[in-house]
């Protein structure tokens, strides 16, 4: 029941799974519906009983509430979750535990969220190292660590470490999976990204269309991960120039993330900045340009940059210094 709710990132679909997990395990509050009502009043009251459990279940509800604020783009309240998870799980289950490496490898990826780079590496290589003794190479936690680490060299501006790492996770996962696993898909995405990169536009292509193909096919129009491929396919038609097609496809992931992340959410503002940009490039749509800057991209302005993750600083500073140019 909590998974199907983390398909769609939706406060009371959530809050209704913690509140049924956590009445299996408390039947004190079975008979108790006023208690029950008070589990489901927000994702902090979940928090508050997760940290009542002492095992394995207390892991899962911190993974759990981790990711739903990750869906609301609350990504220091999902490392907090997240470290929460890990914590539990290395003093419950130990550090070399499947449960362990799978926290380390969420809490990777927050951090990375966060732009905090360092940490995120420490995390995801202290996964490789540990997980080399224990696990064999085409192990999920292995690769999953491994795709983290690659995105991490991305960051760090390592293009050839990064580009190896993920040829390495896609050609082991296209193997041990097949070609249409999830887990495939994604590493086909994030090579994608470096080809465009490195300007091979048509061998991004080659692997963007079939992932947003695929996603489109077994998730639906509006998953956040096919909401993903759109908008990465978007980036490399506006590359090769066909700049309608961008446009559209910018359109697309903007309005369906807009509907399901909401108008704030780090992913919104990812697609409605590219949108911008195009538009801005483009001769008579200066009205649709204004639209998307006053609905997306305005409140960014004043906005602390503390409480914002890596991706919308870098757009609130690109905001700033285009607004102080025209001034």
């Amino acid at each position: 029941q909590a998974a199907l709710a983390l398909l769609n990132p939706n406060r009371a679909e959530l809050e209704a799974a913690v509140a049924a997990a956590l009445l299996e395990r408390l039947a004190v509050l079975q008979s108790d519906e006023s208690q029950t009502r008070s589990l489901s009043n927000d994702a902090n009251q979940a928090n508050h009983f997760a940290q009542s459990f002492n095992d394995e279940m207390g892991v899962r509800l911190f993974l759990l509430i981790a990711k739903y604020e990750v869906g609301h783009g609350e990504f220091g309240l999902a490392s907090k979750a997240n470290m929460a998870a890990l914590d539990l799980a290395a003093s419950v289950l130990g550090e070399c535990h499947l449960e362990t490496f799978t926290c380390m490898n969420n809490l990777a990826e927050t951090k990375r969220s966060e732009g905090k780079i360092a940490e995120a590496v420490e995390l995801s290589e202290k996964v490789i190292r540990l997980g080399s003794g224990a696990l064999p190479n085409t192990h999920p936690s292995i690769l999953a660590a491994k795709s983290n680490r690659a995105g991490l060299f991305w960051m760090g501006g390592d293009h050839e470490a990064a580009k190896a790492m993920h040829e390495e996770v896609l050609e082991i996962r296209r193997r041990v999976l097949g070609e249409a696993d999830p887990d495939t898909l994604s590493s086909m995405a994030n090579l994608a990204v470096i080809l465009r990169a490195e300007n091979d536009l048509l061998g991004a292509l080659m692997l963007e269309m079939p992932v947003l193909d695929k996603r489109r096919e077994k998730l639906g129009v509006d998953h956040l991960r096919t909401l993903d491929s759109t908008y990465n396919l978007a980036g490399t038609l506006w590359a090769l120039g066909q700049v309608p097609e961008a446009i559209q496809h910018y359109d697309d992931a903007l309005r369906r993330r807009d509907k399901i992340l909401g108008p704030n959410h780090p992913n919104t503002t990812e697609s409605a900045w590219s949108l911008f940009y195009v538009l801005t490039r483009c001769s008579g749509v200066d009205d649709v340009a204004g639209v998307v800057f006053e609905k997306y991209l305005n409140w960014l302005i004043d906005h602390d940059p503390a409480d914002l993750g890596a991706s919308q600083r870098r757009i609130r500073t690109n905001v700033r210094r285009m607004i102080g140019a025209t001034q």
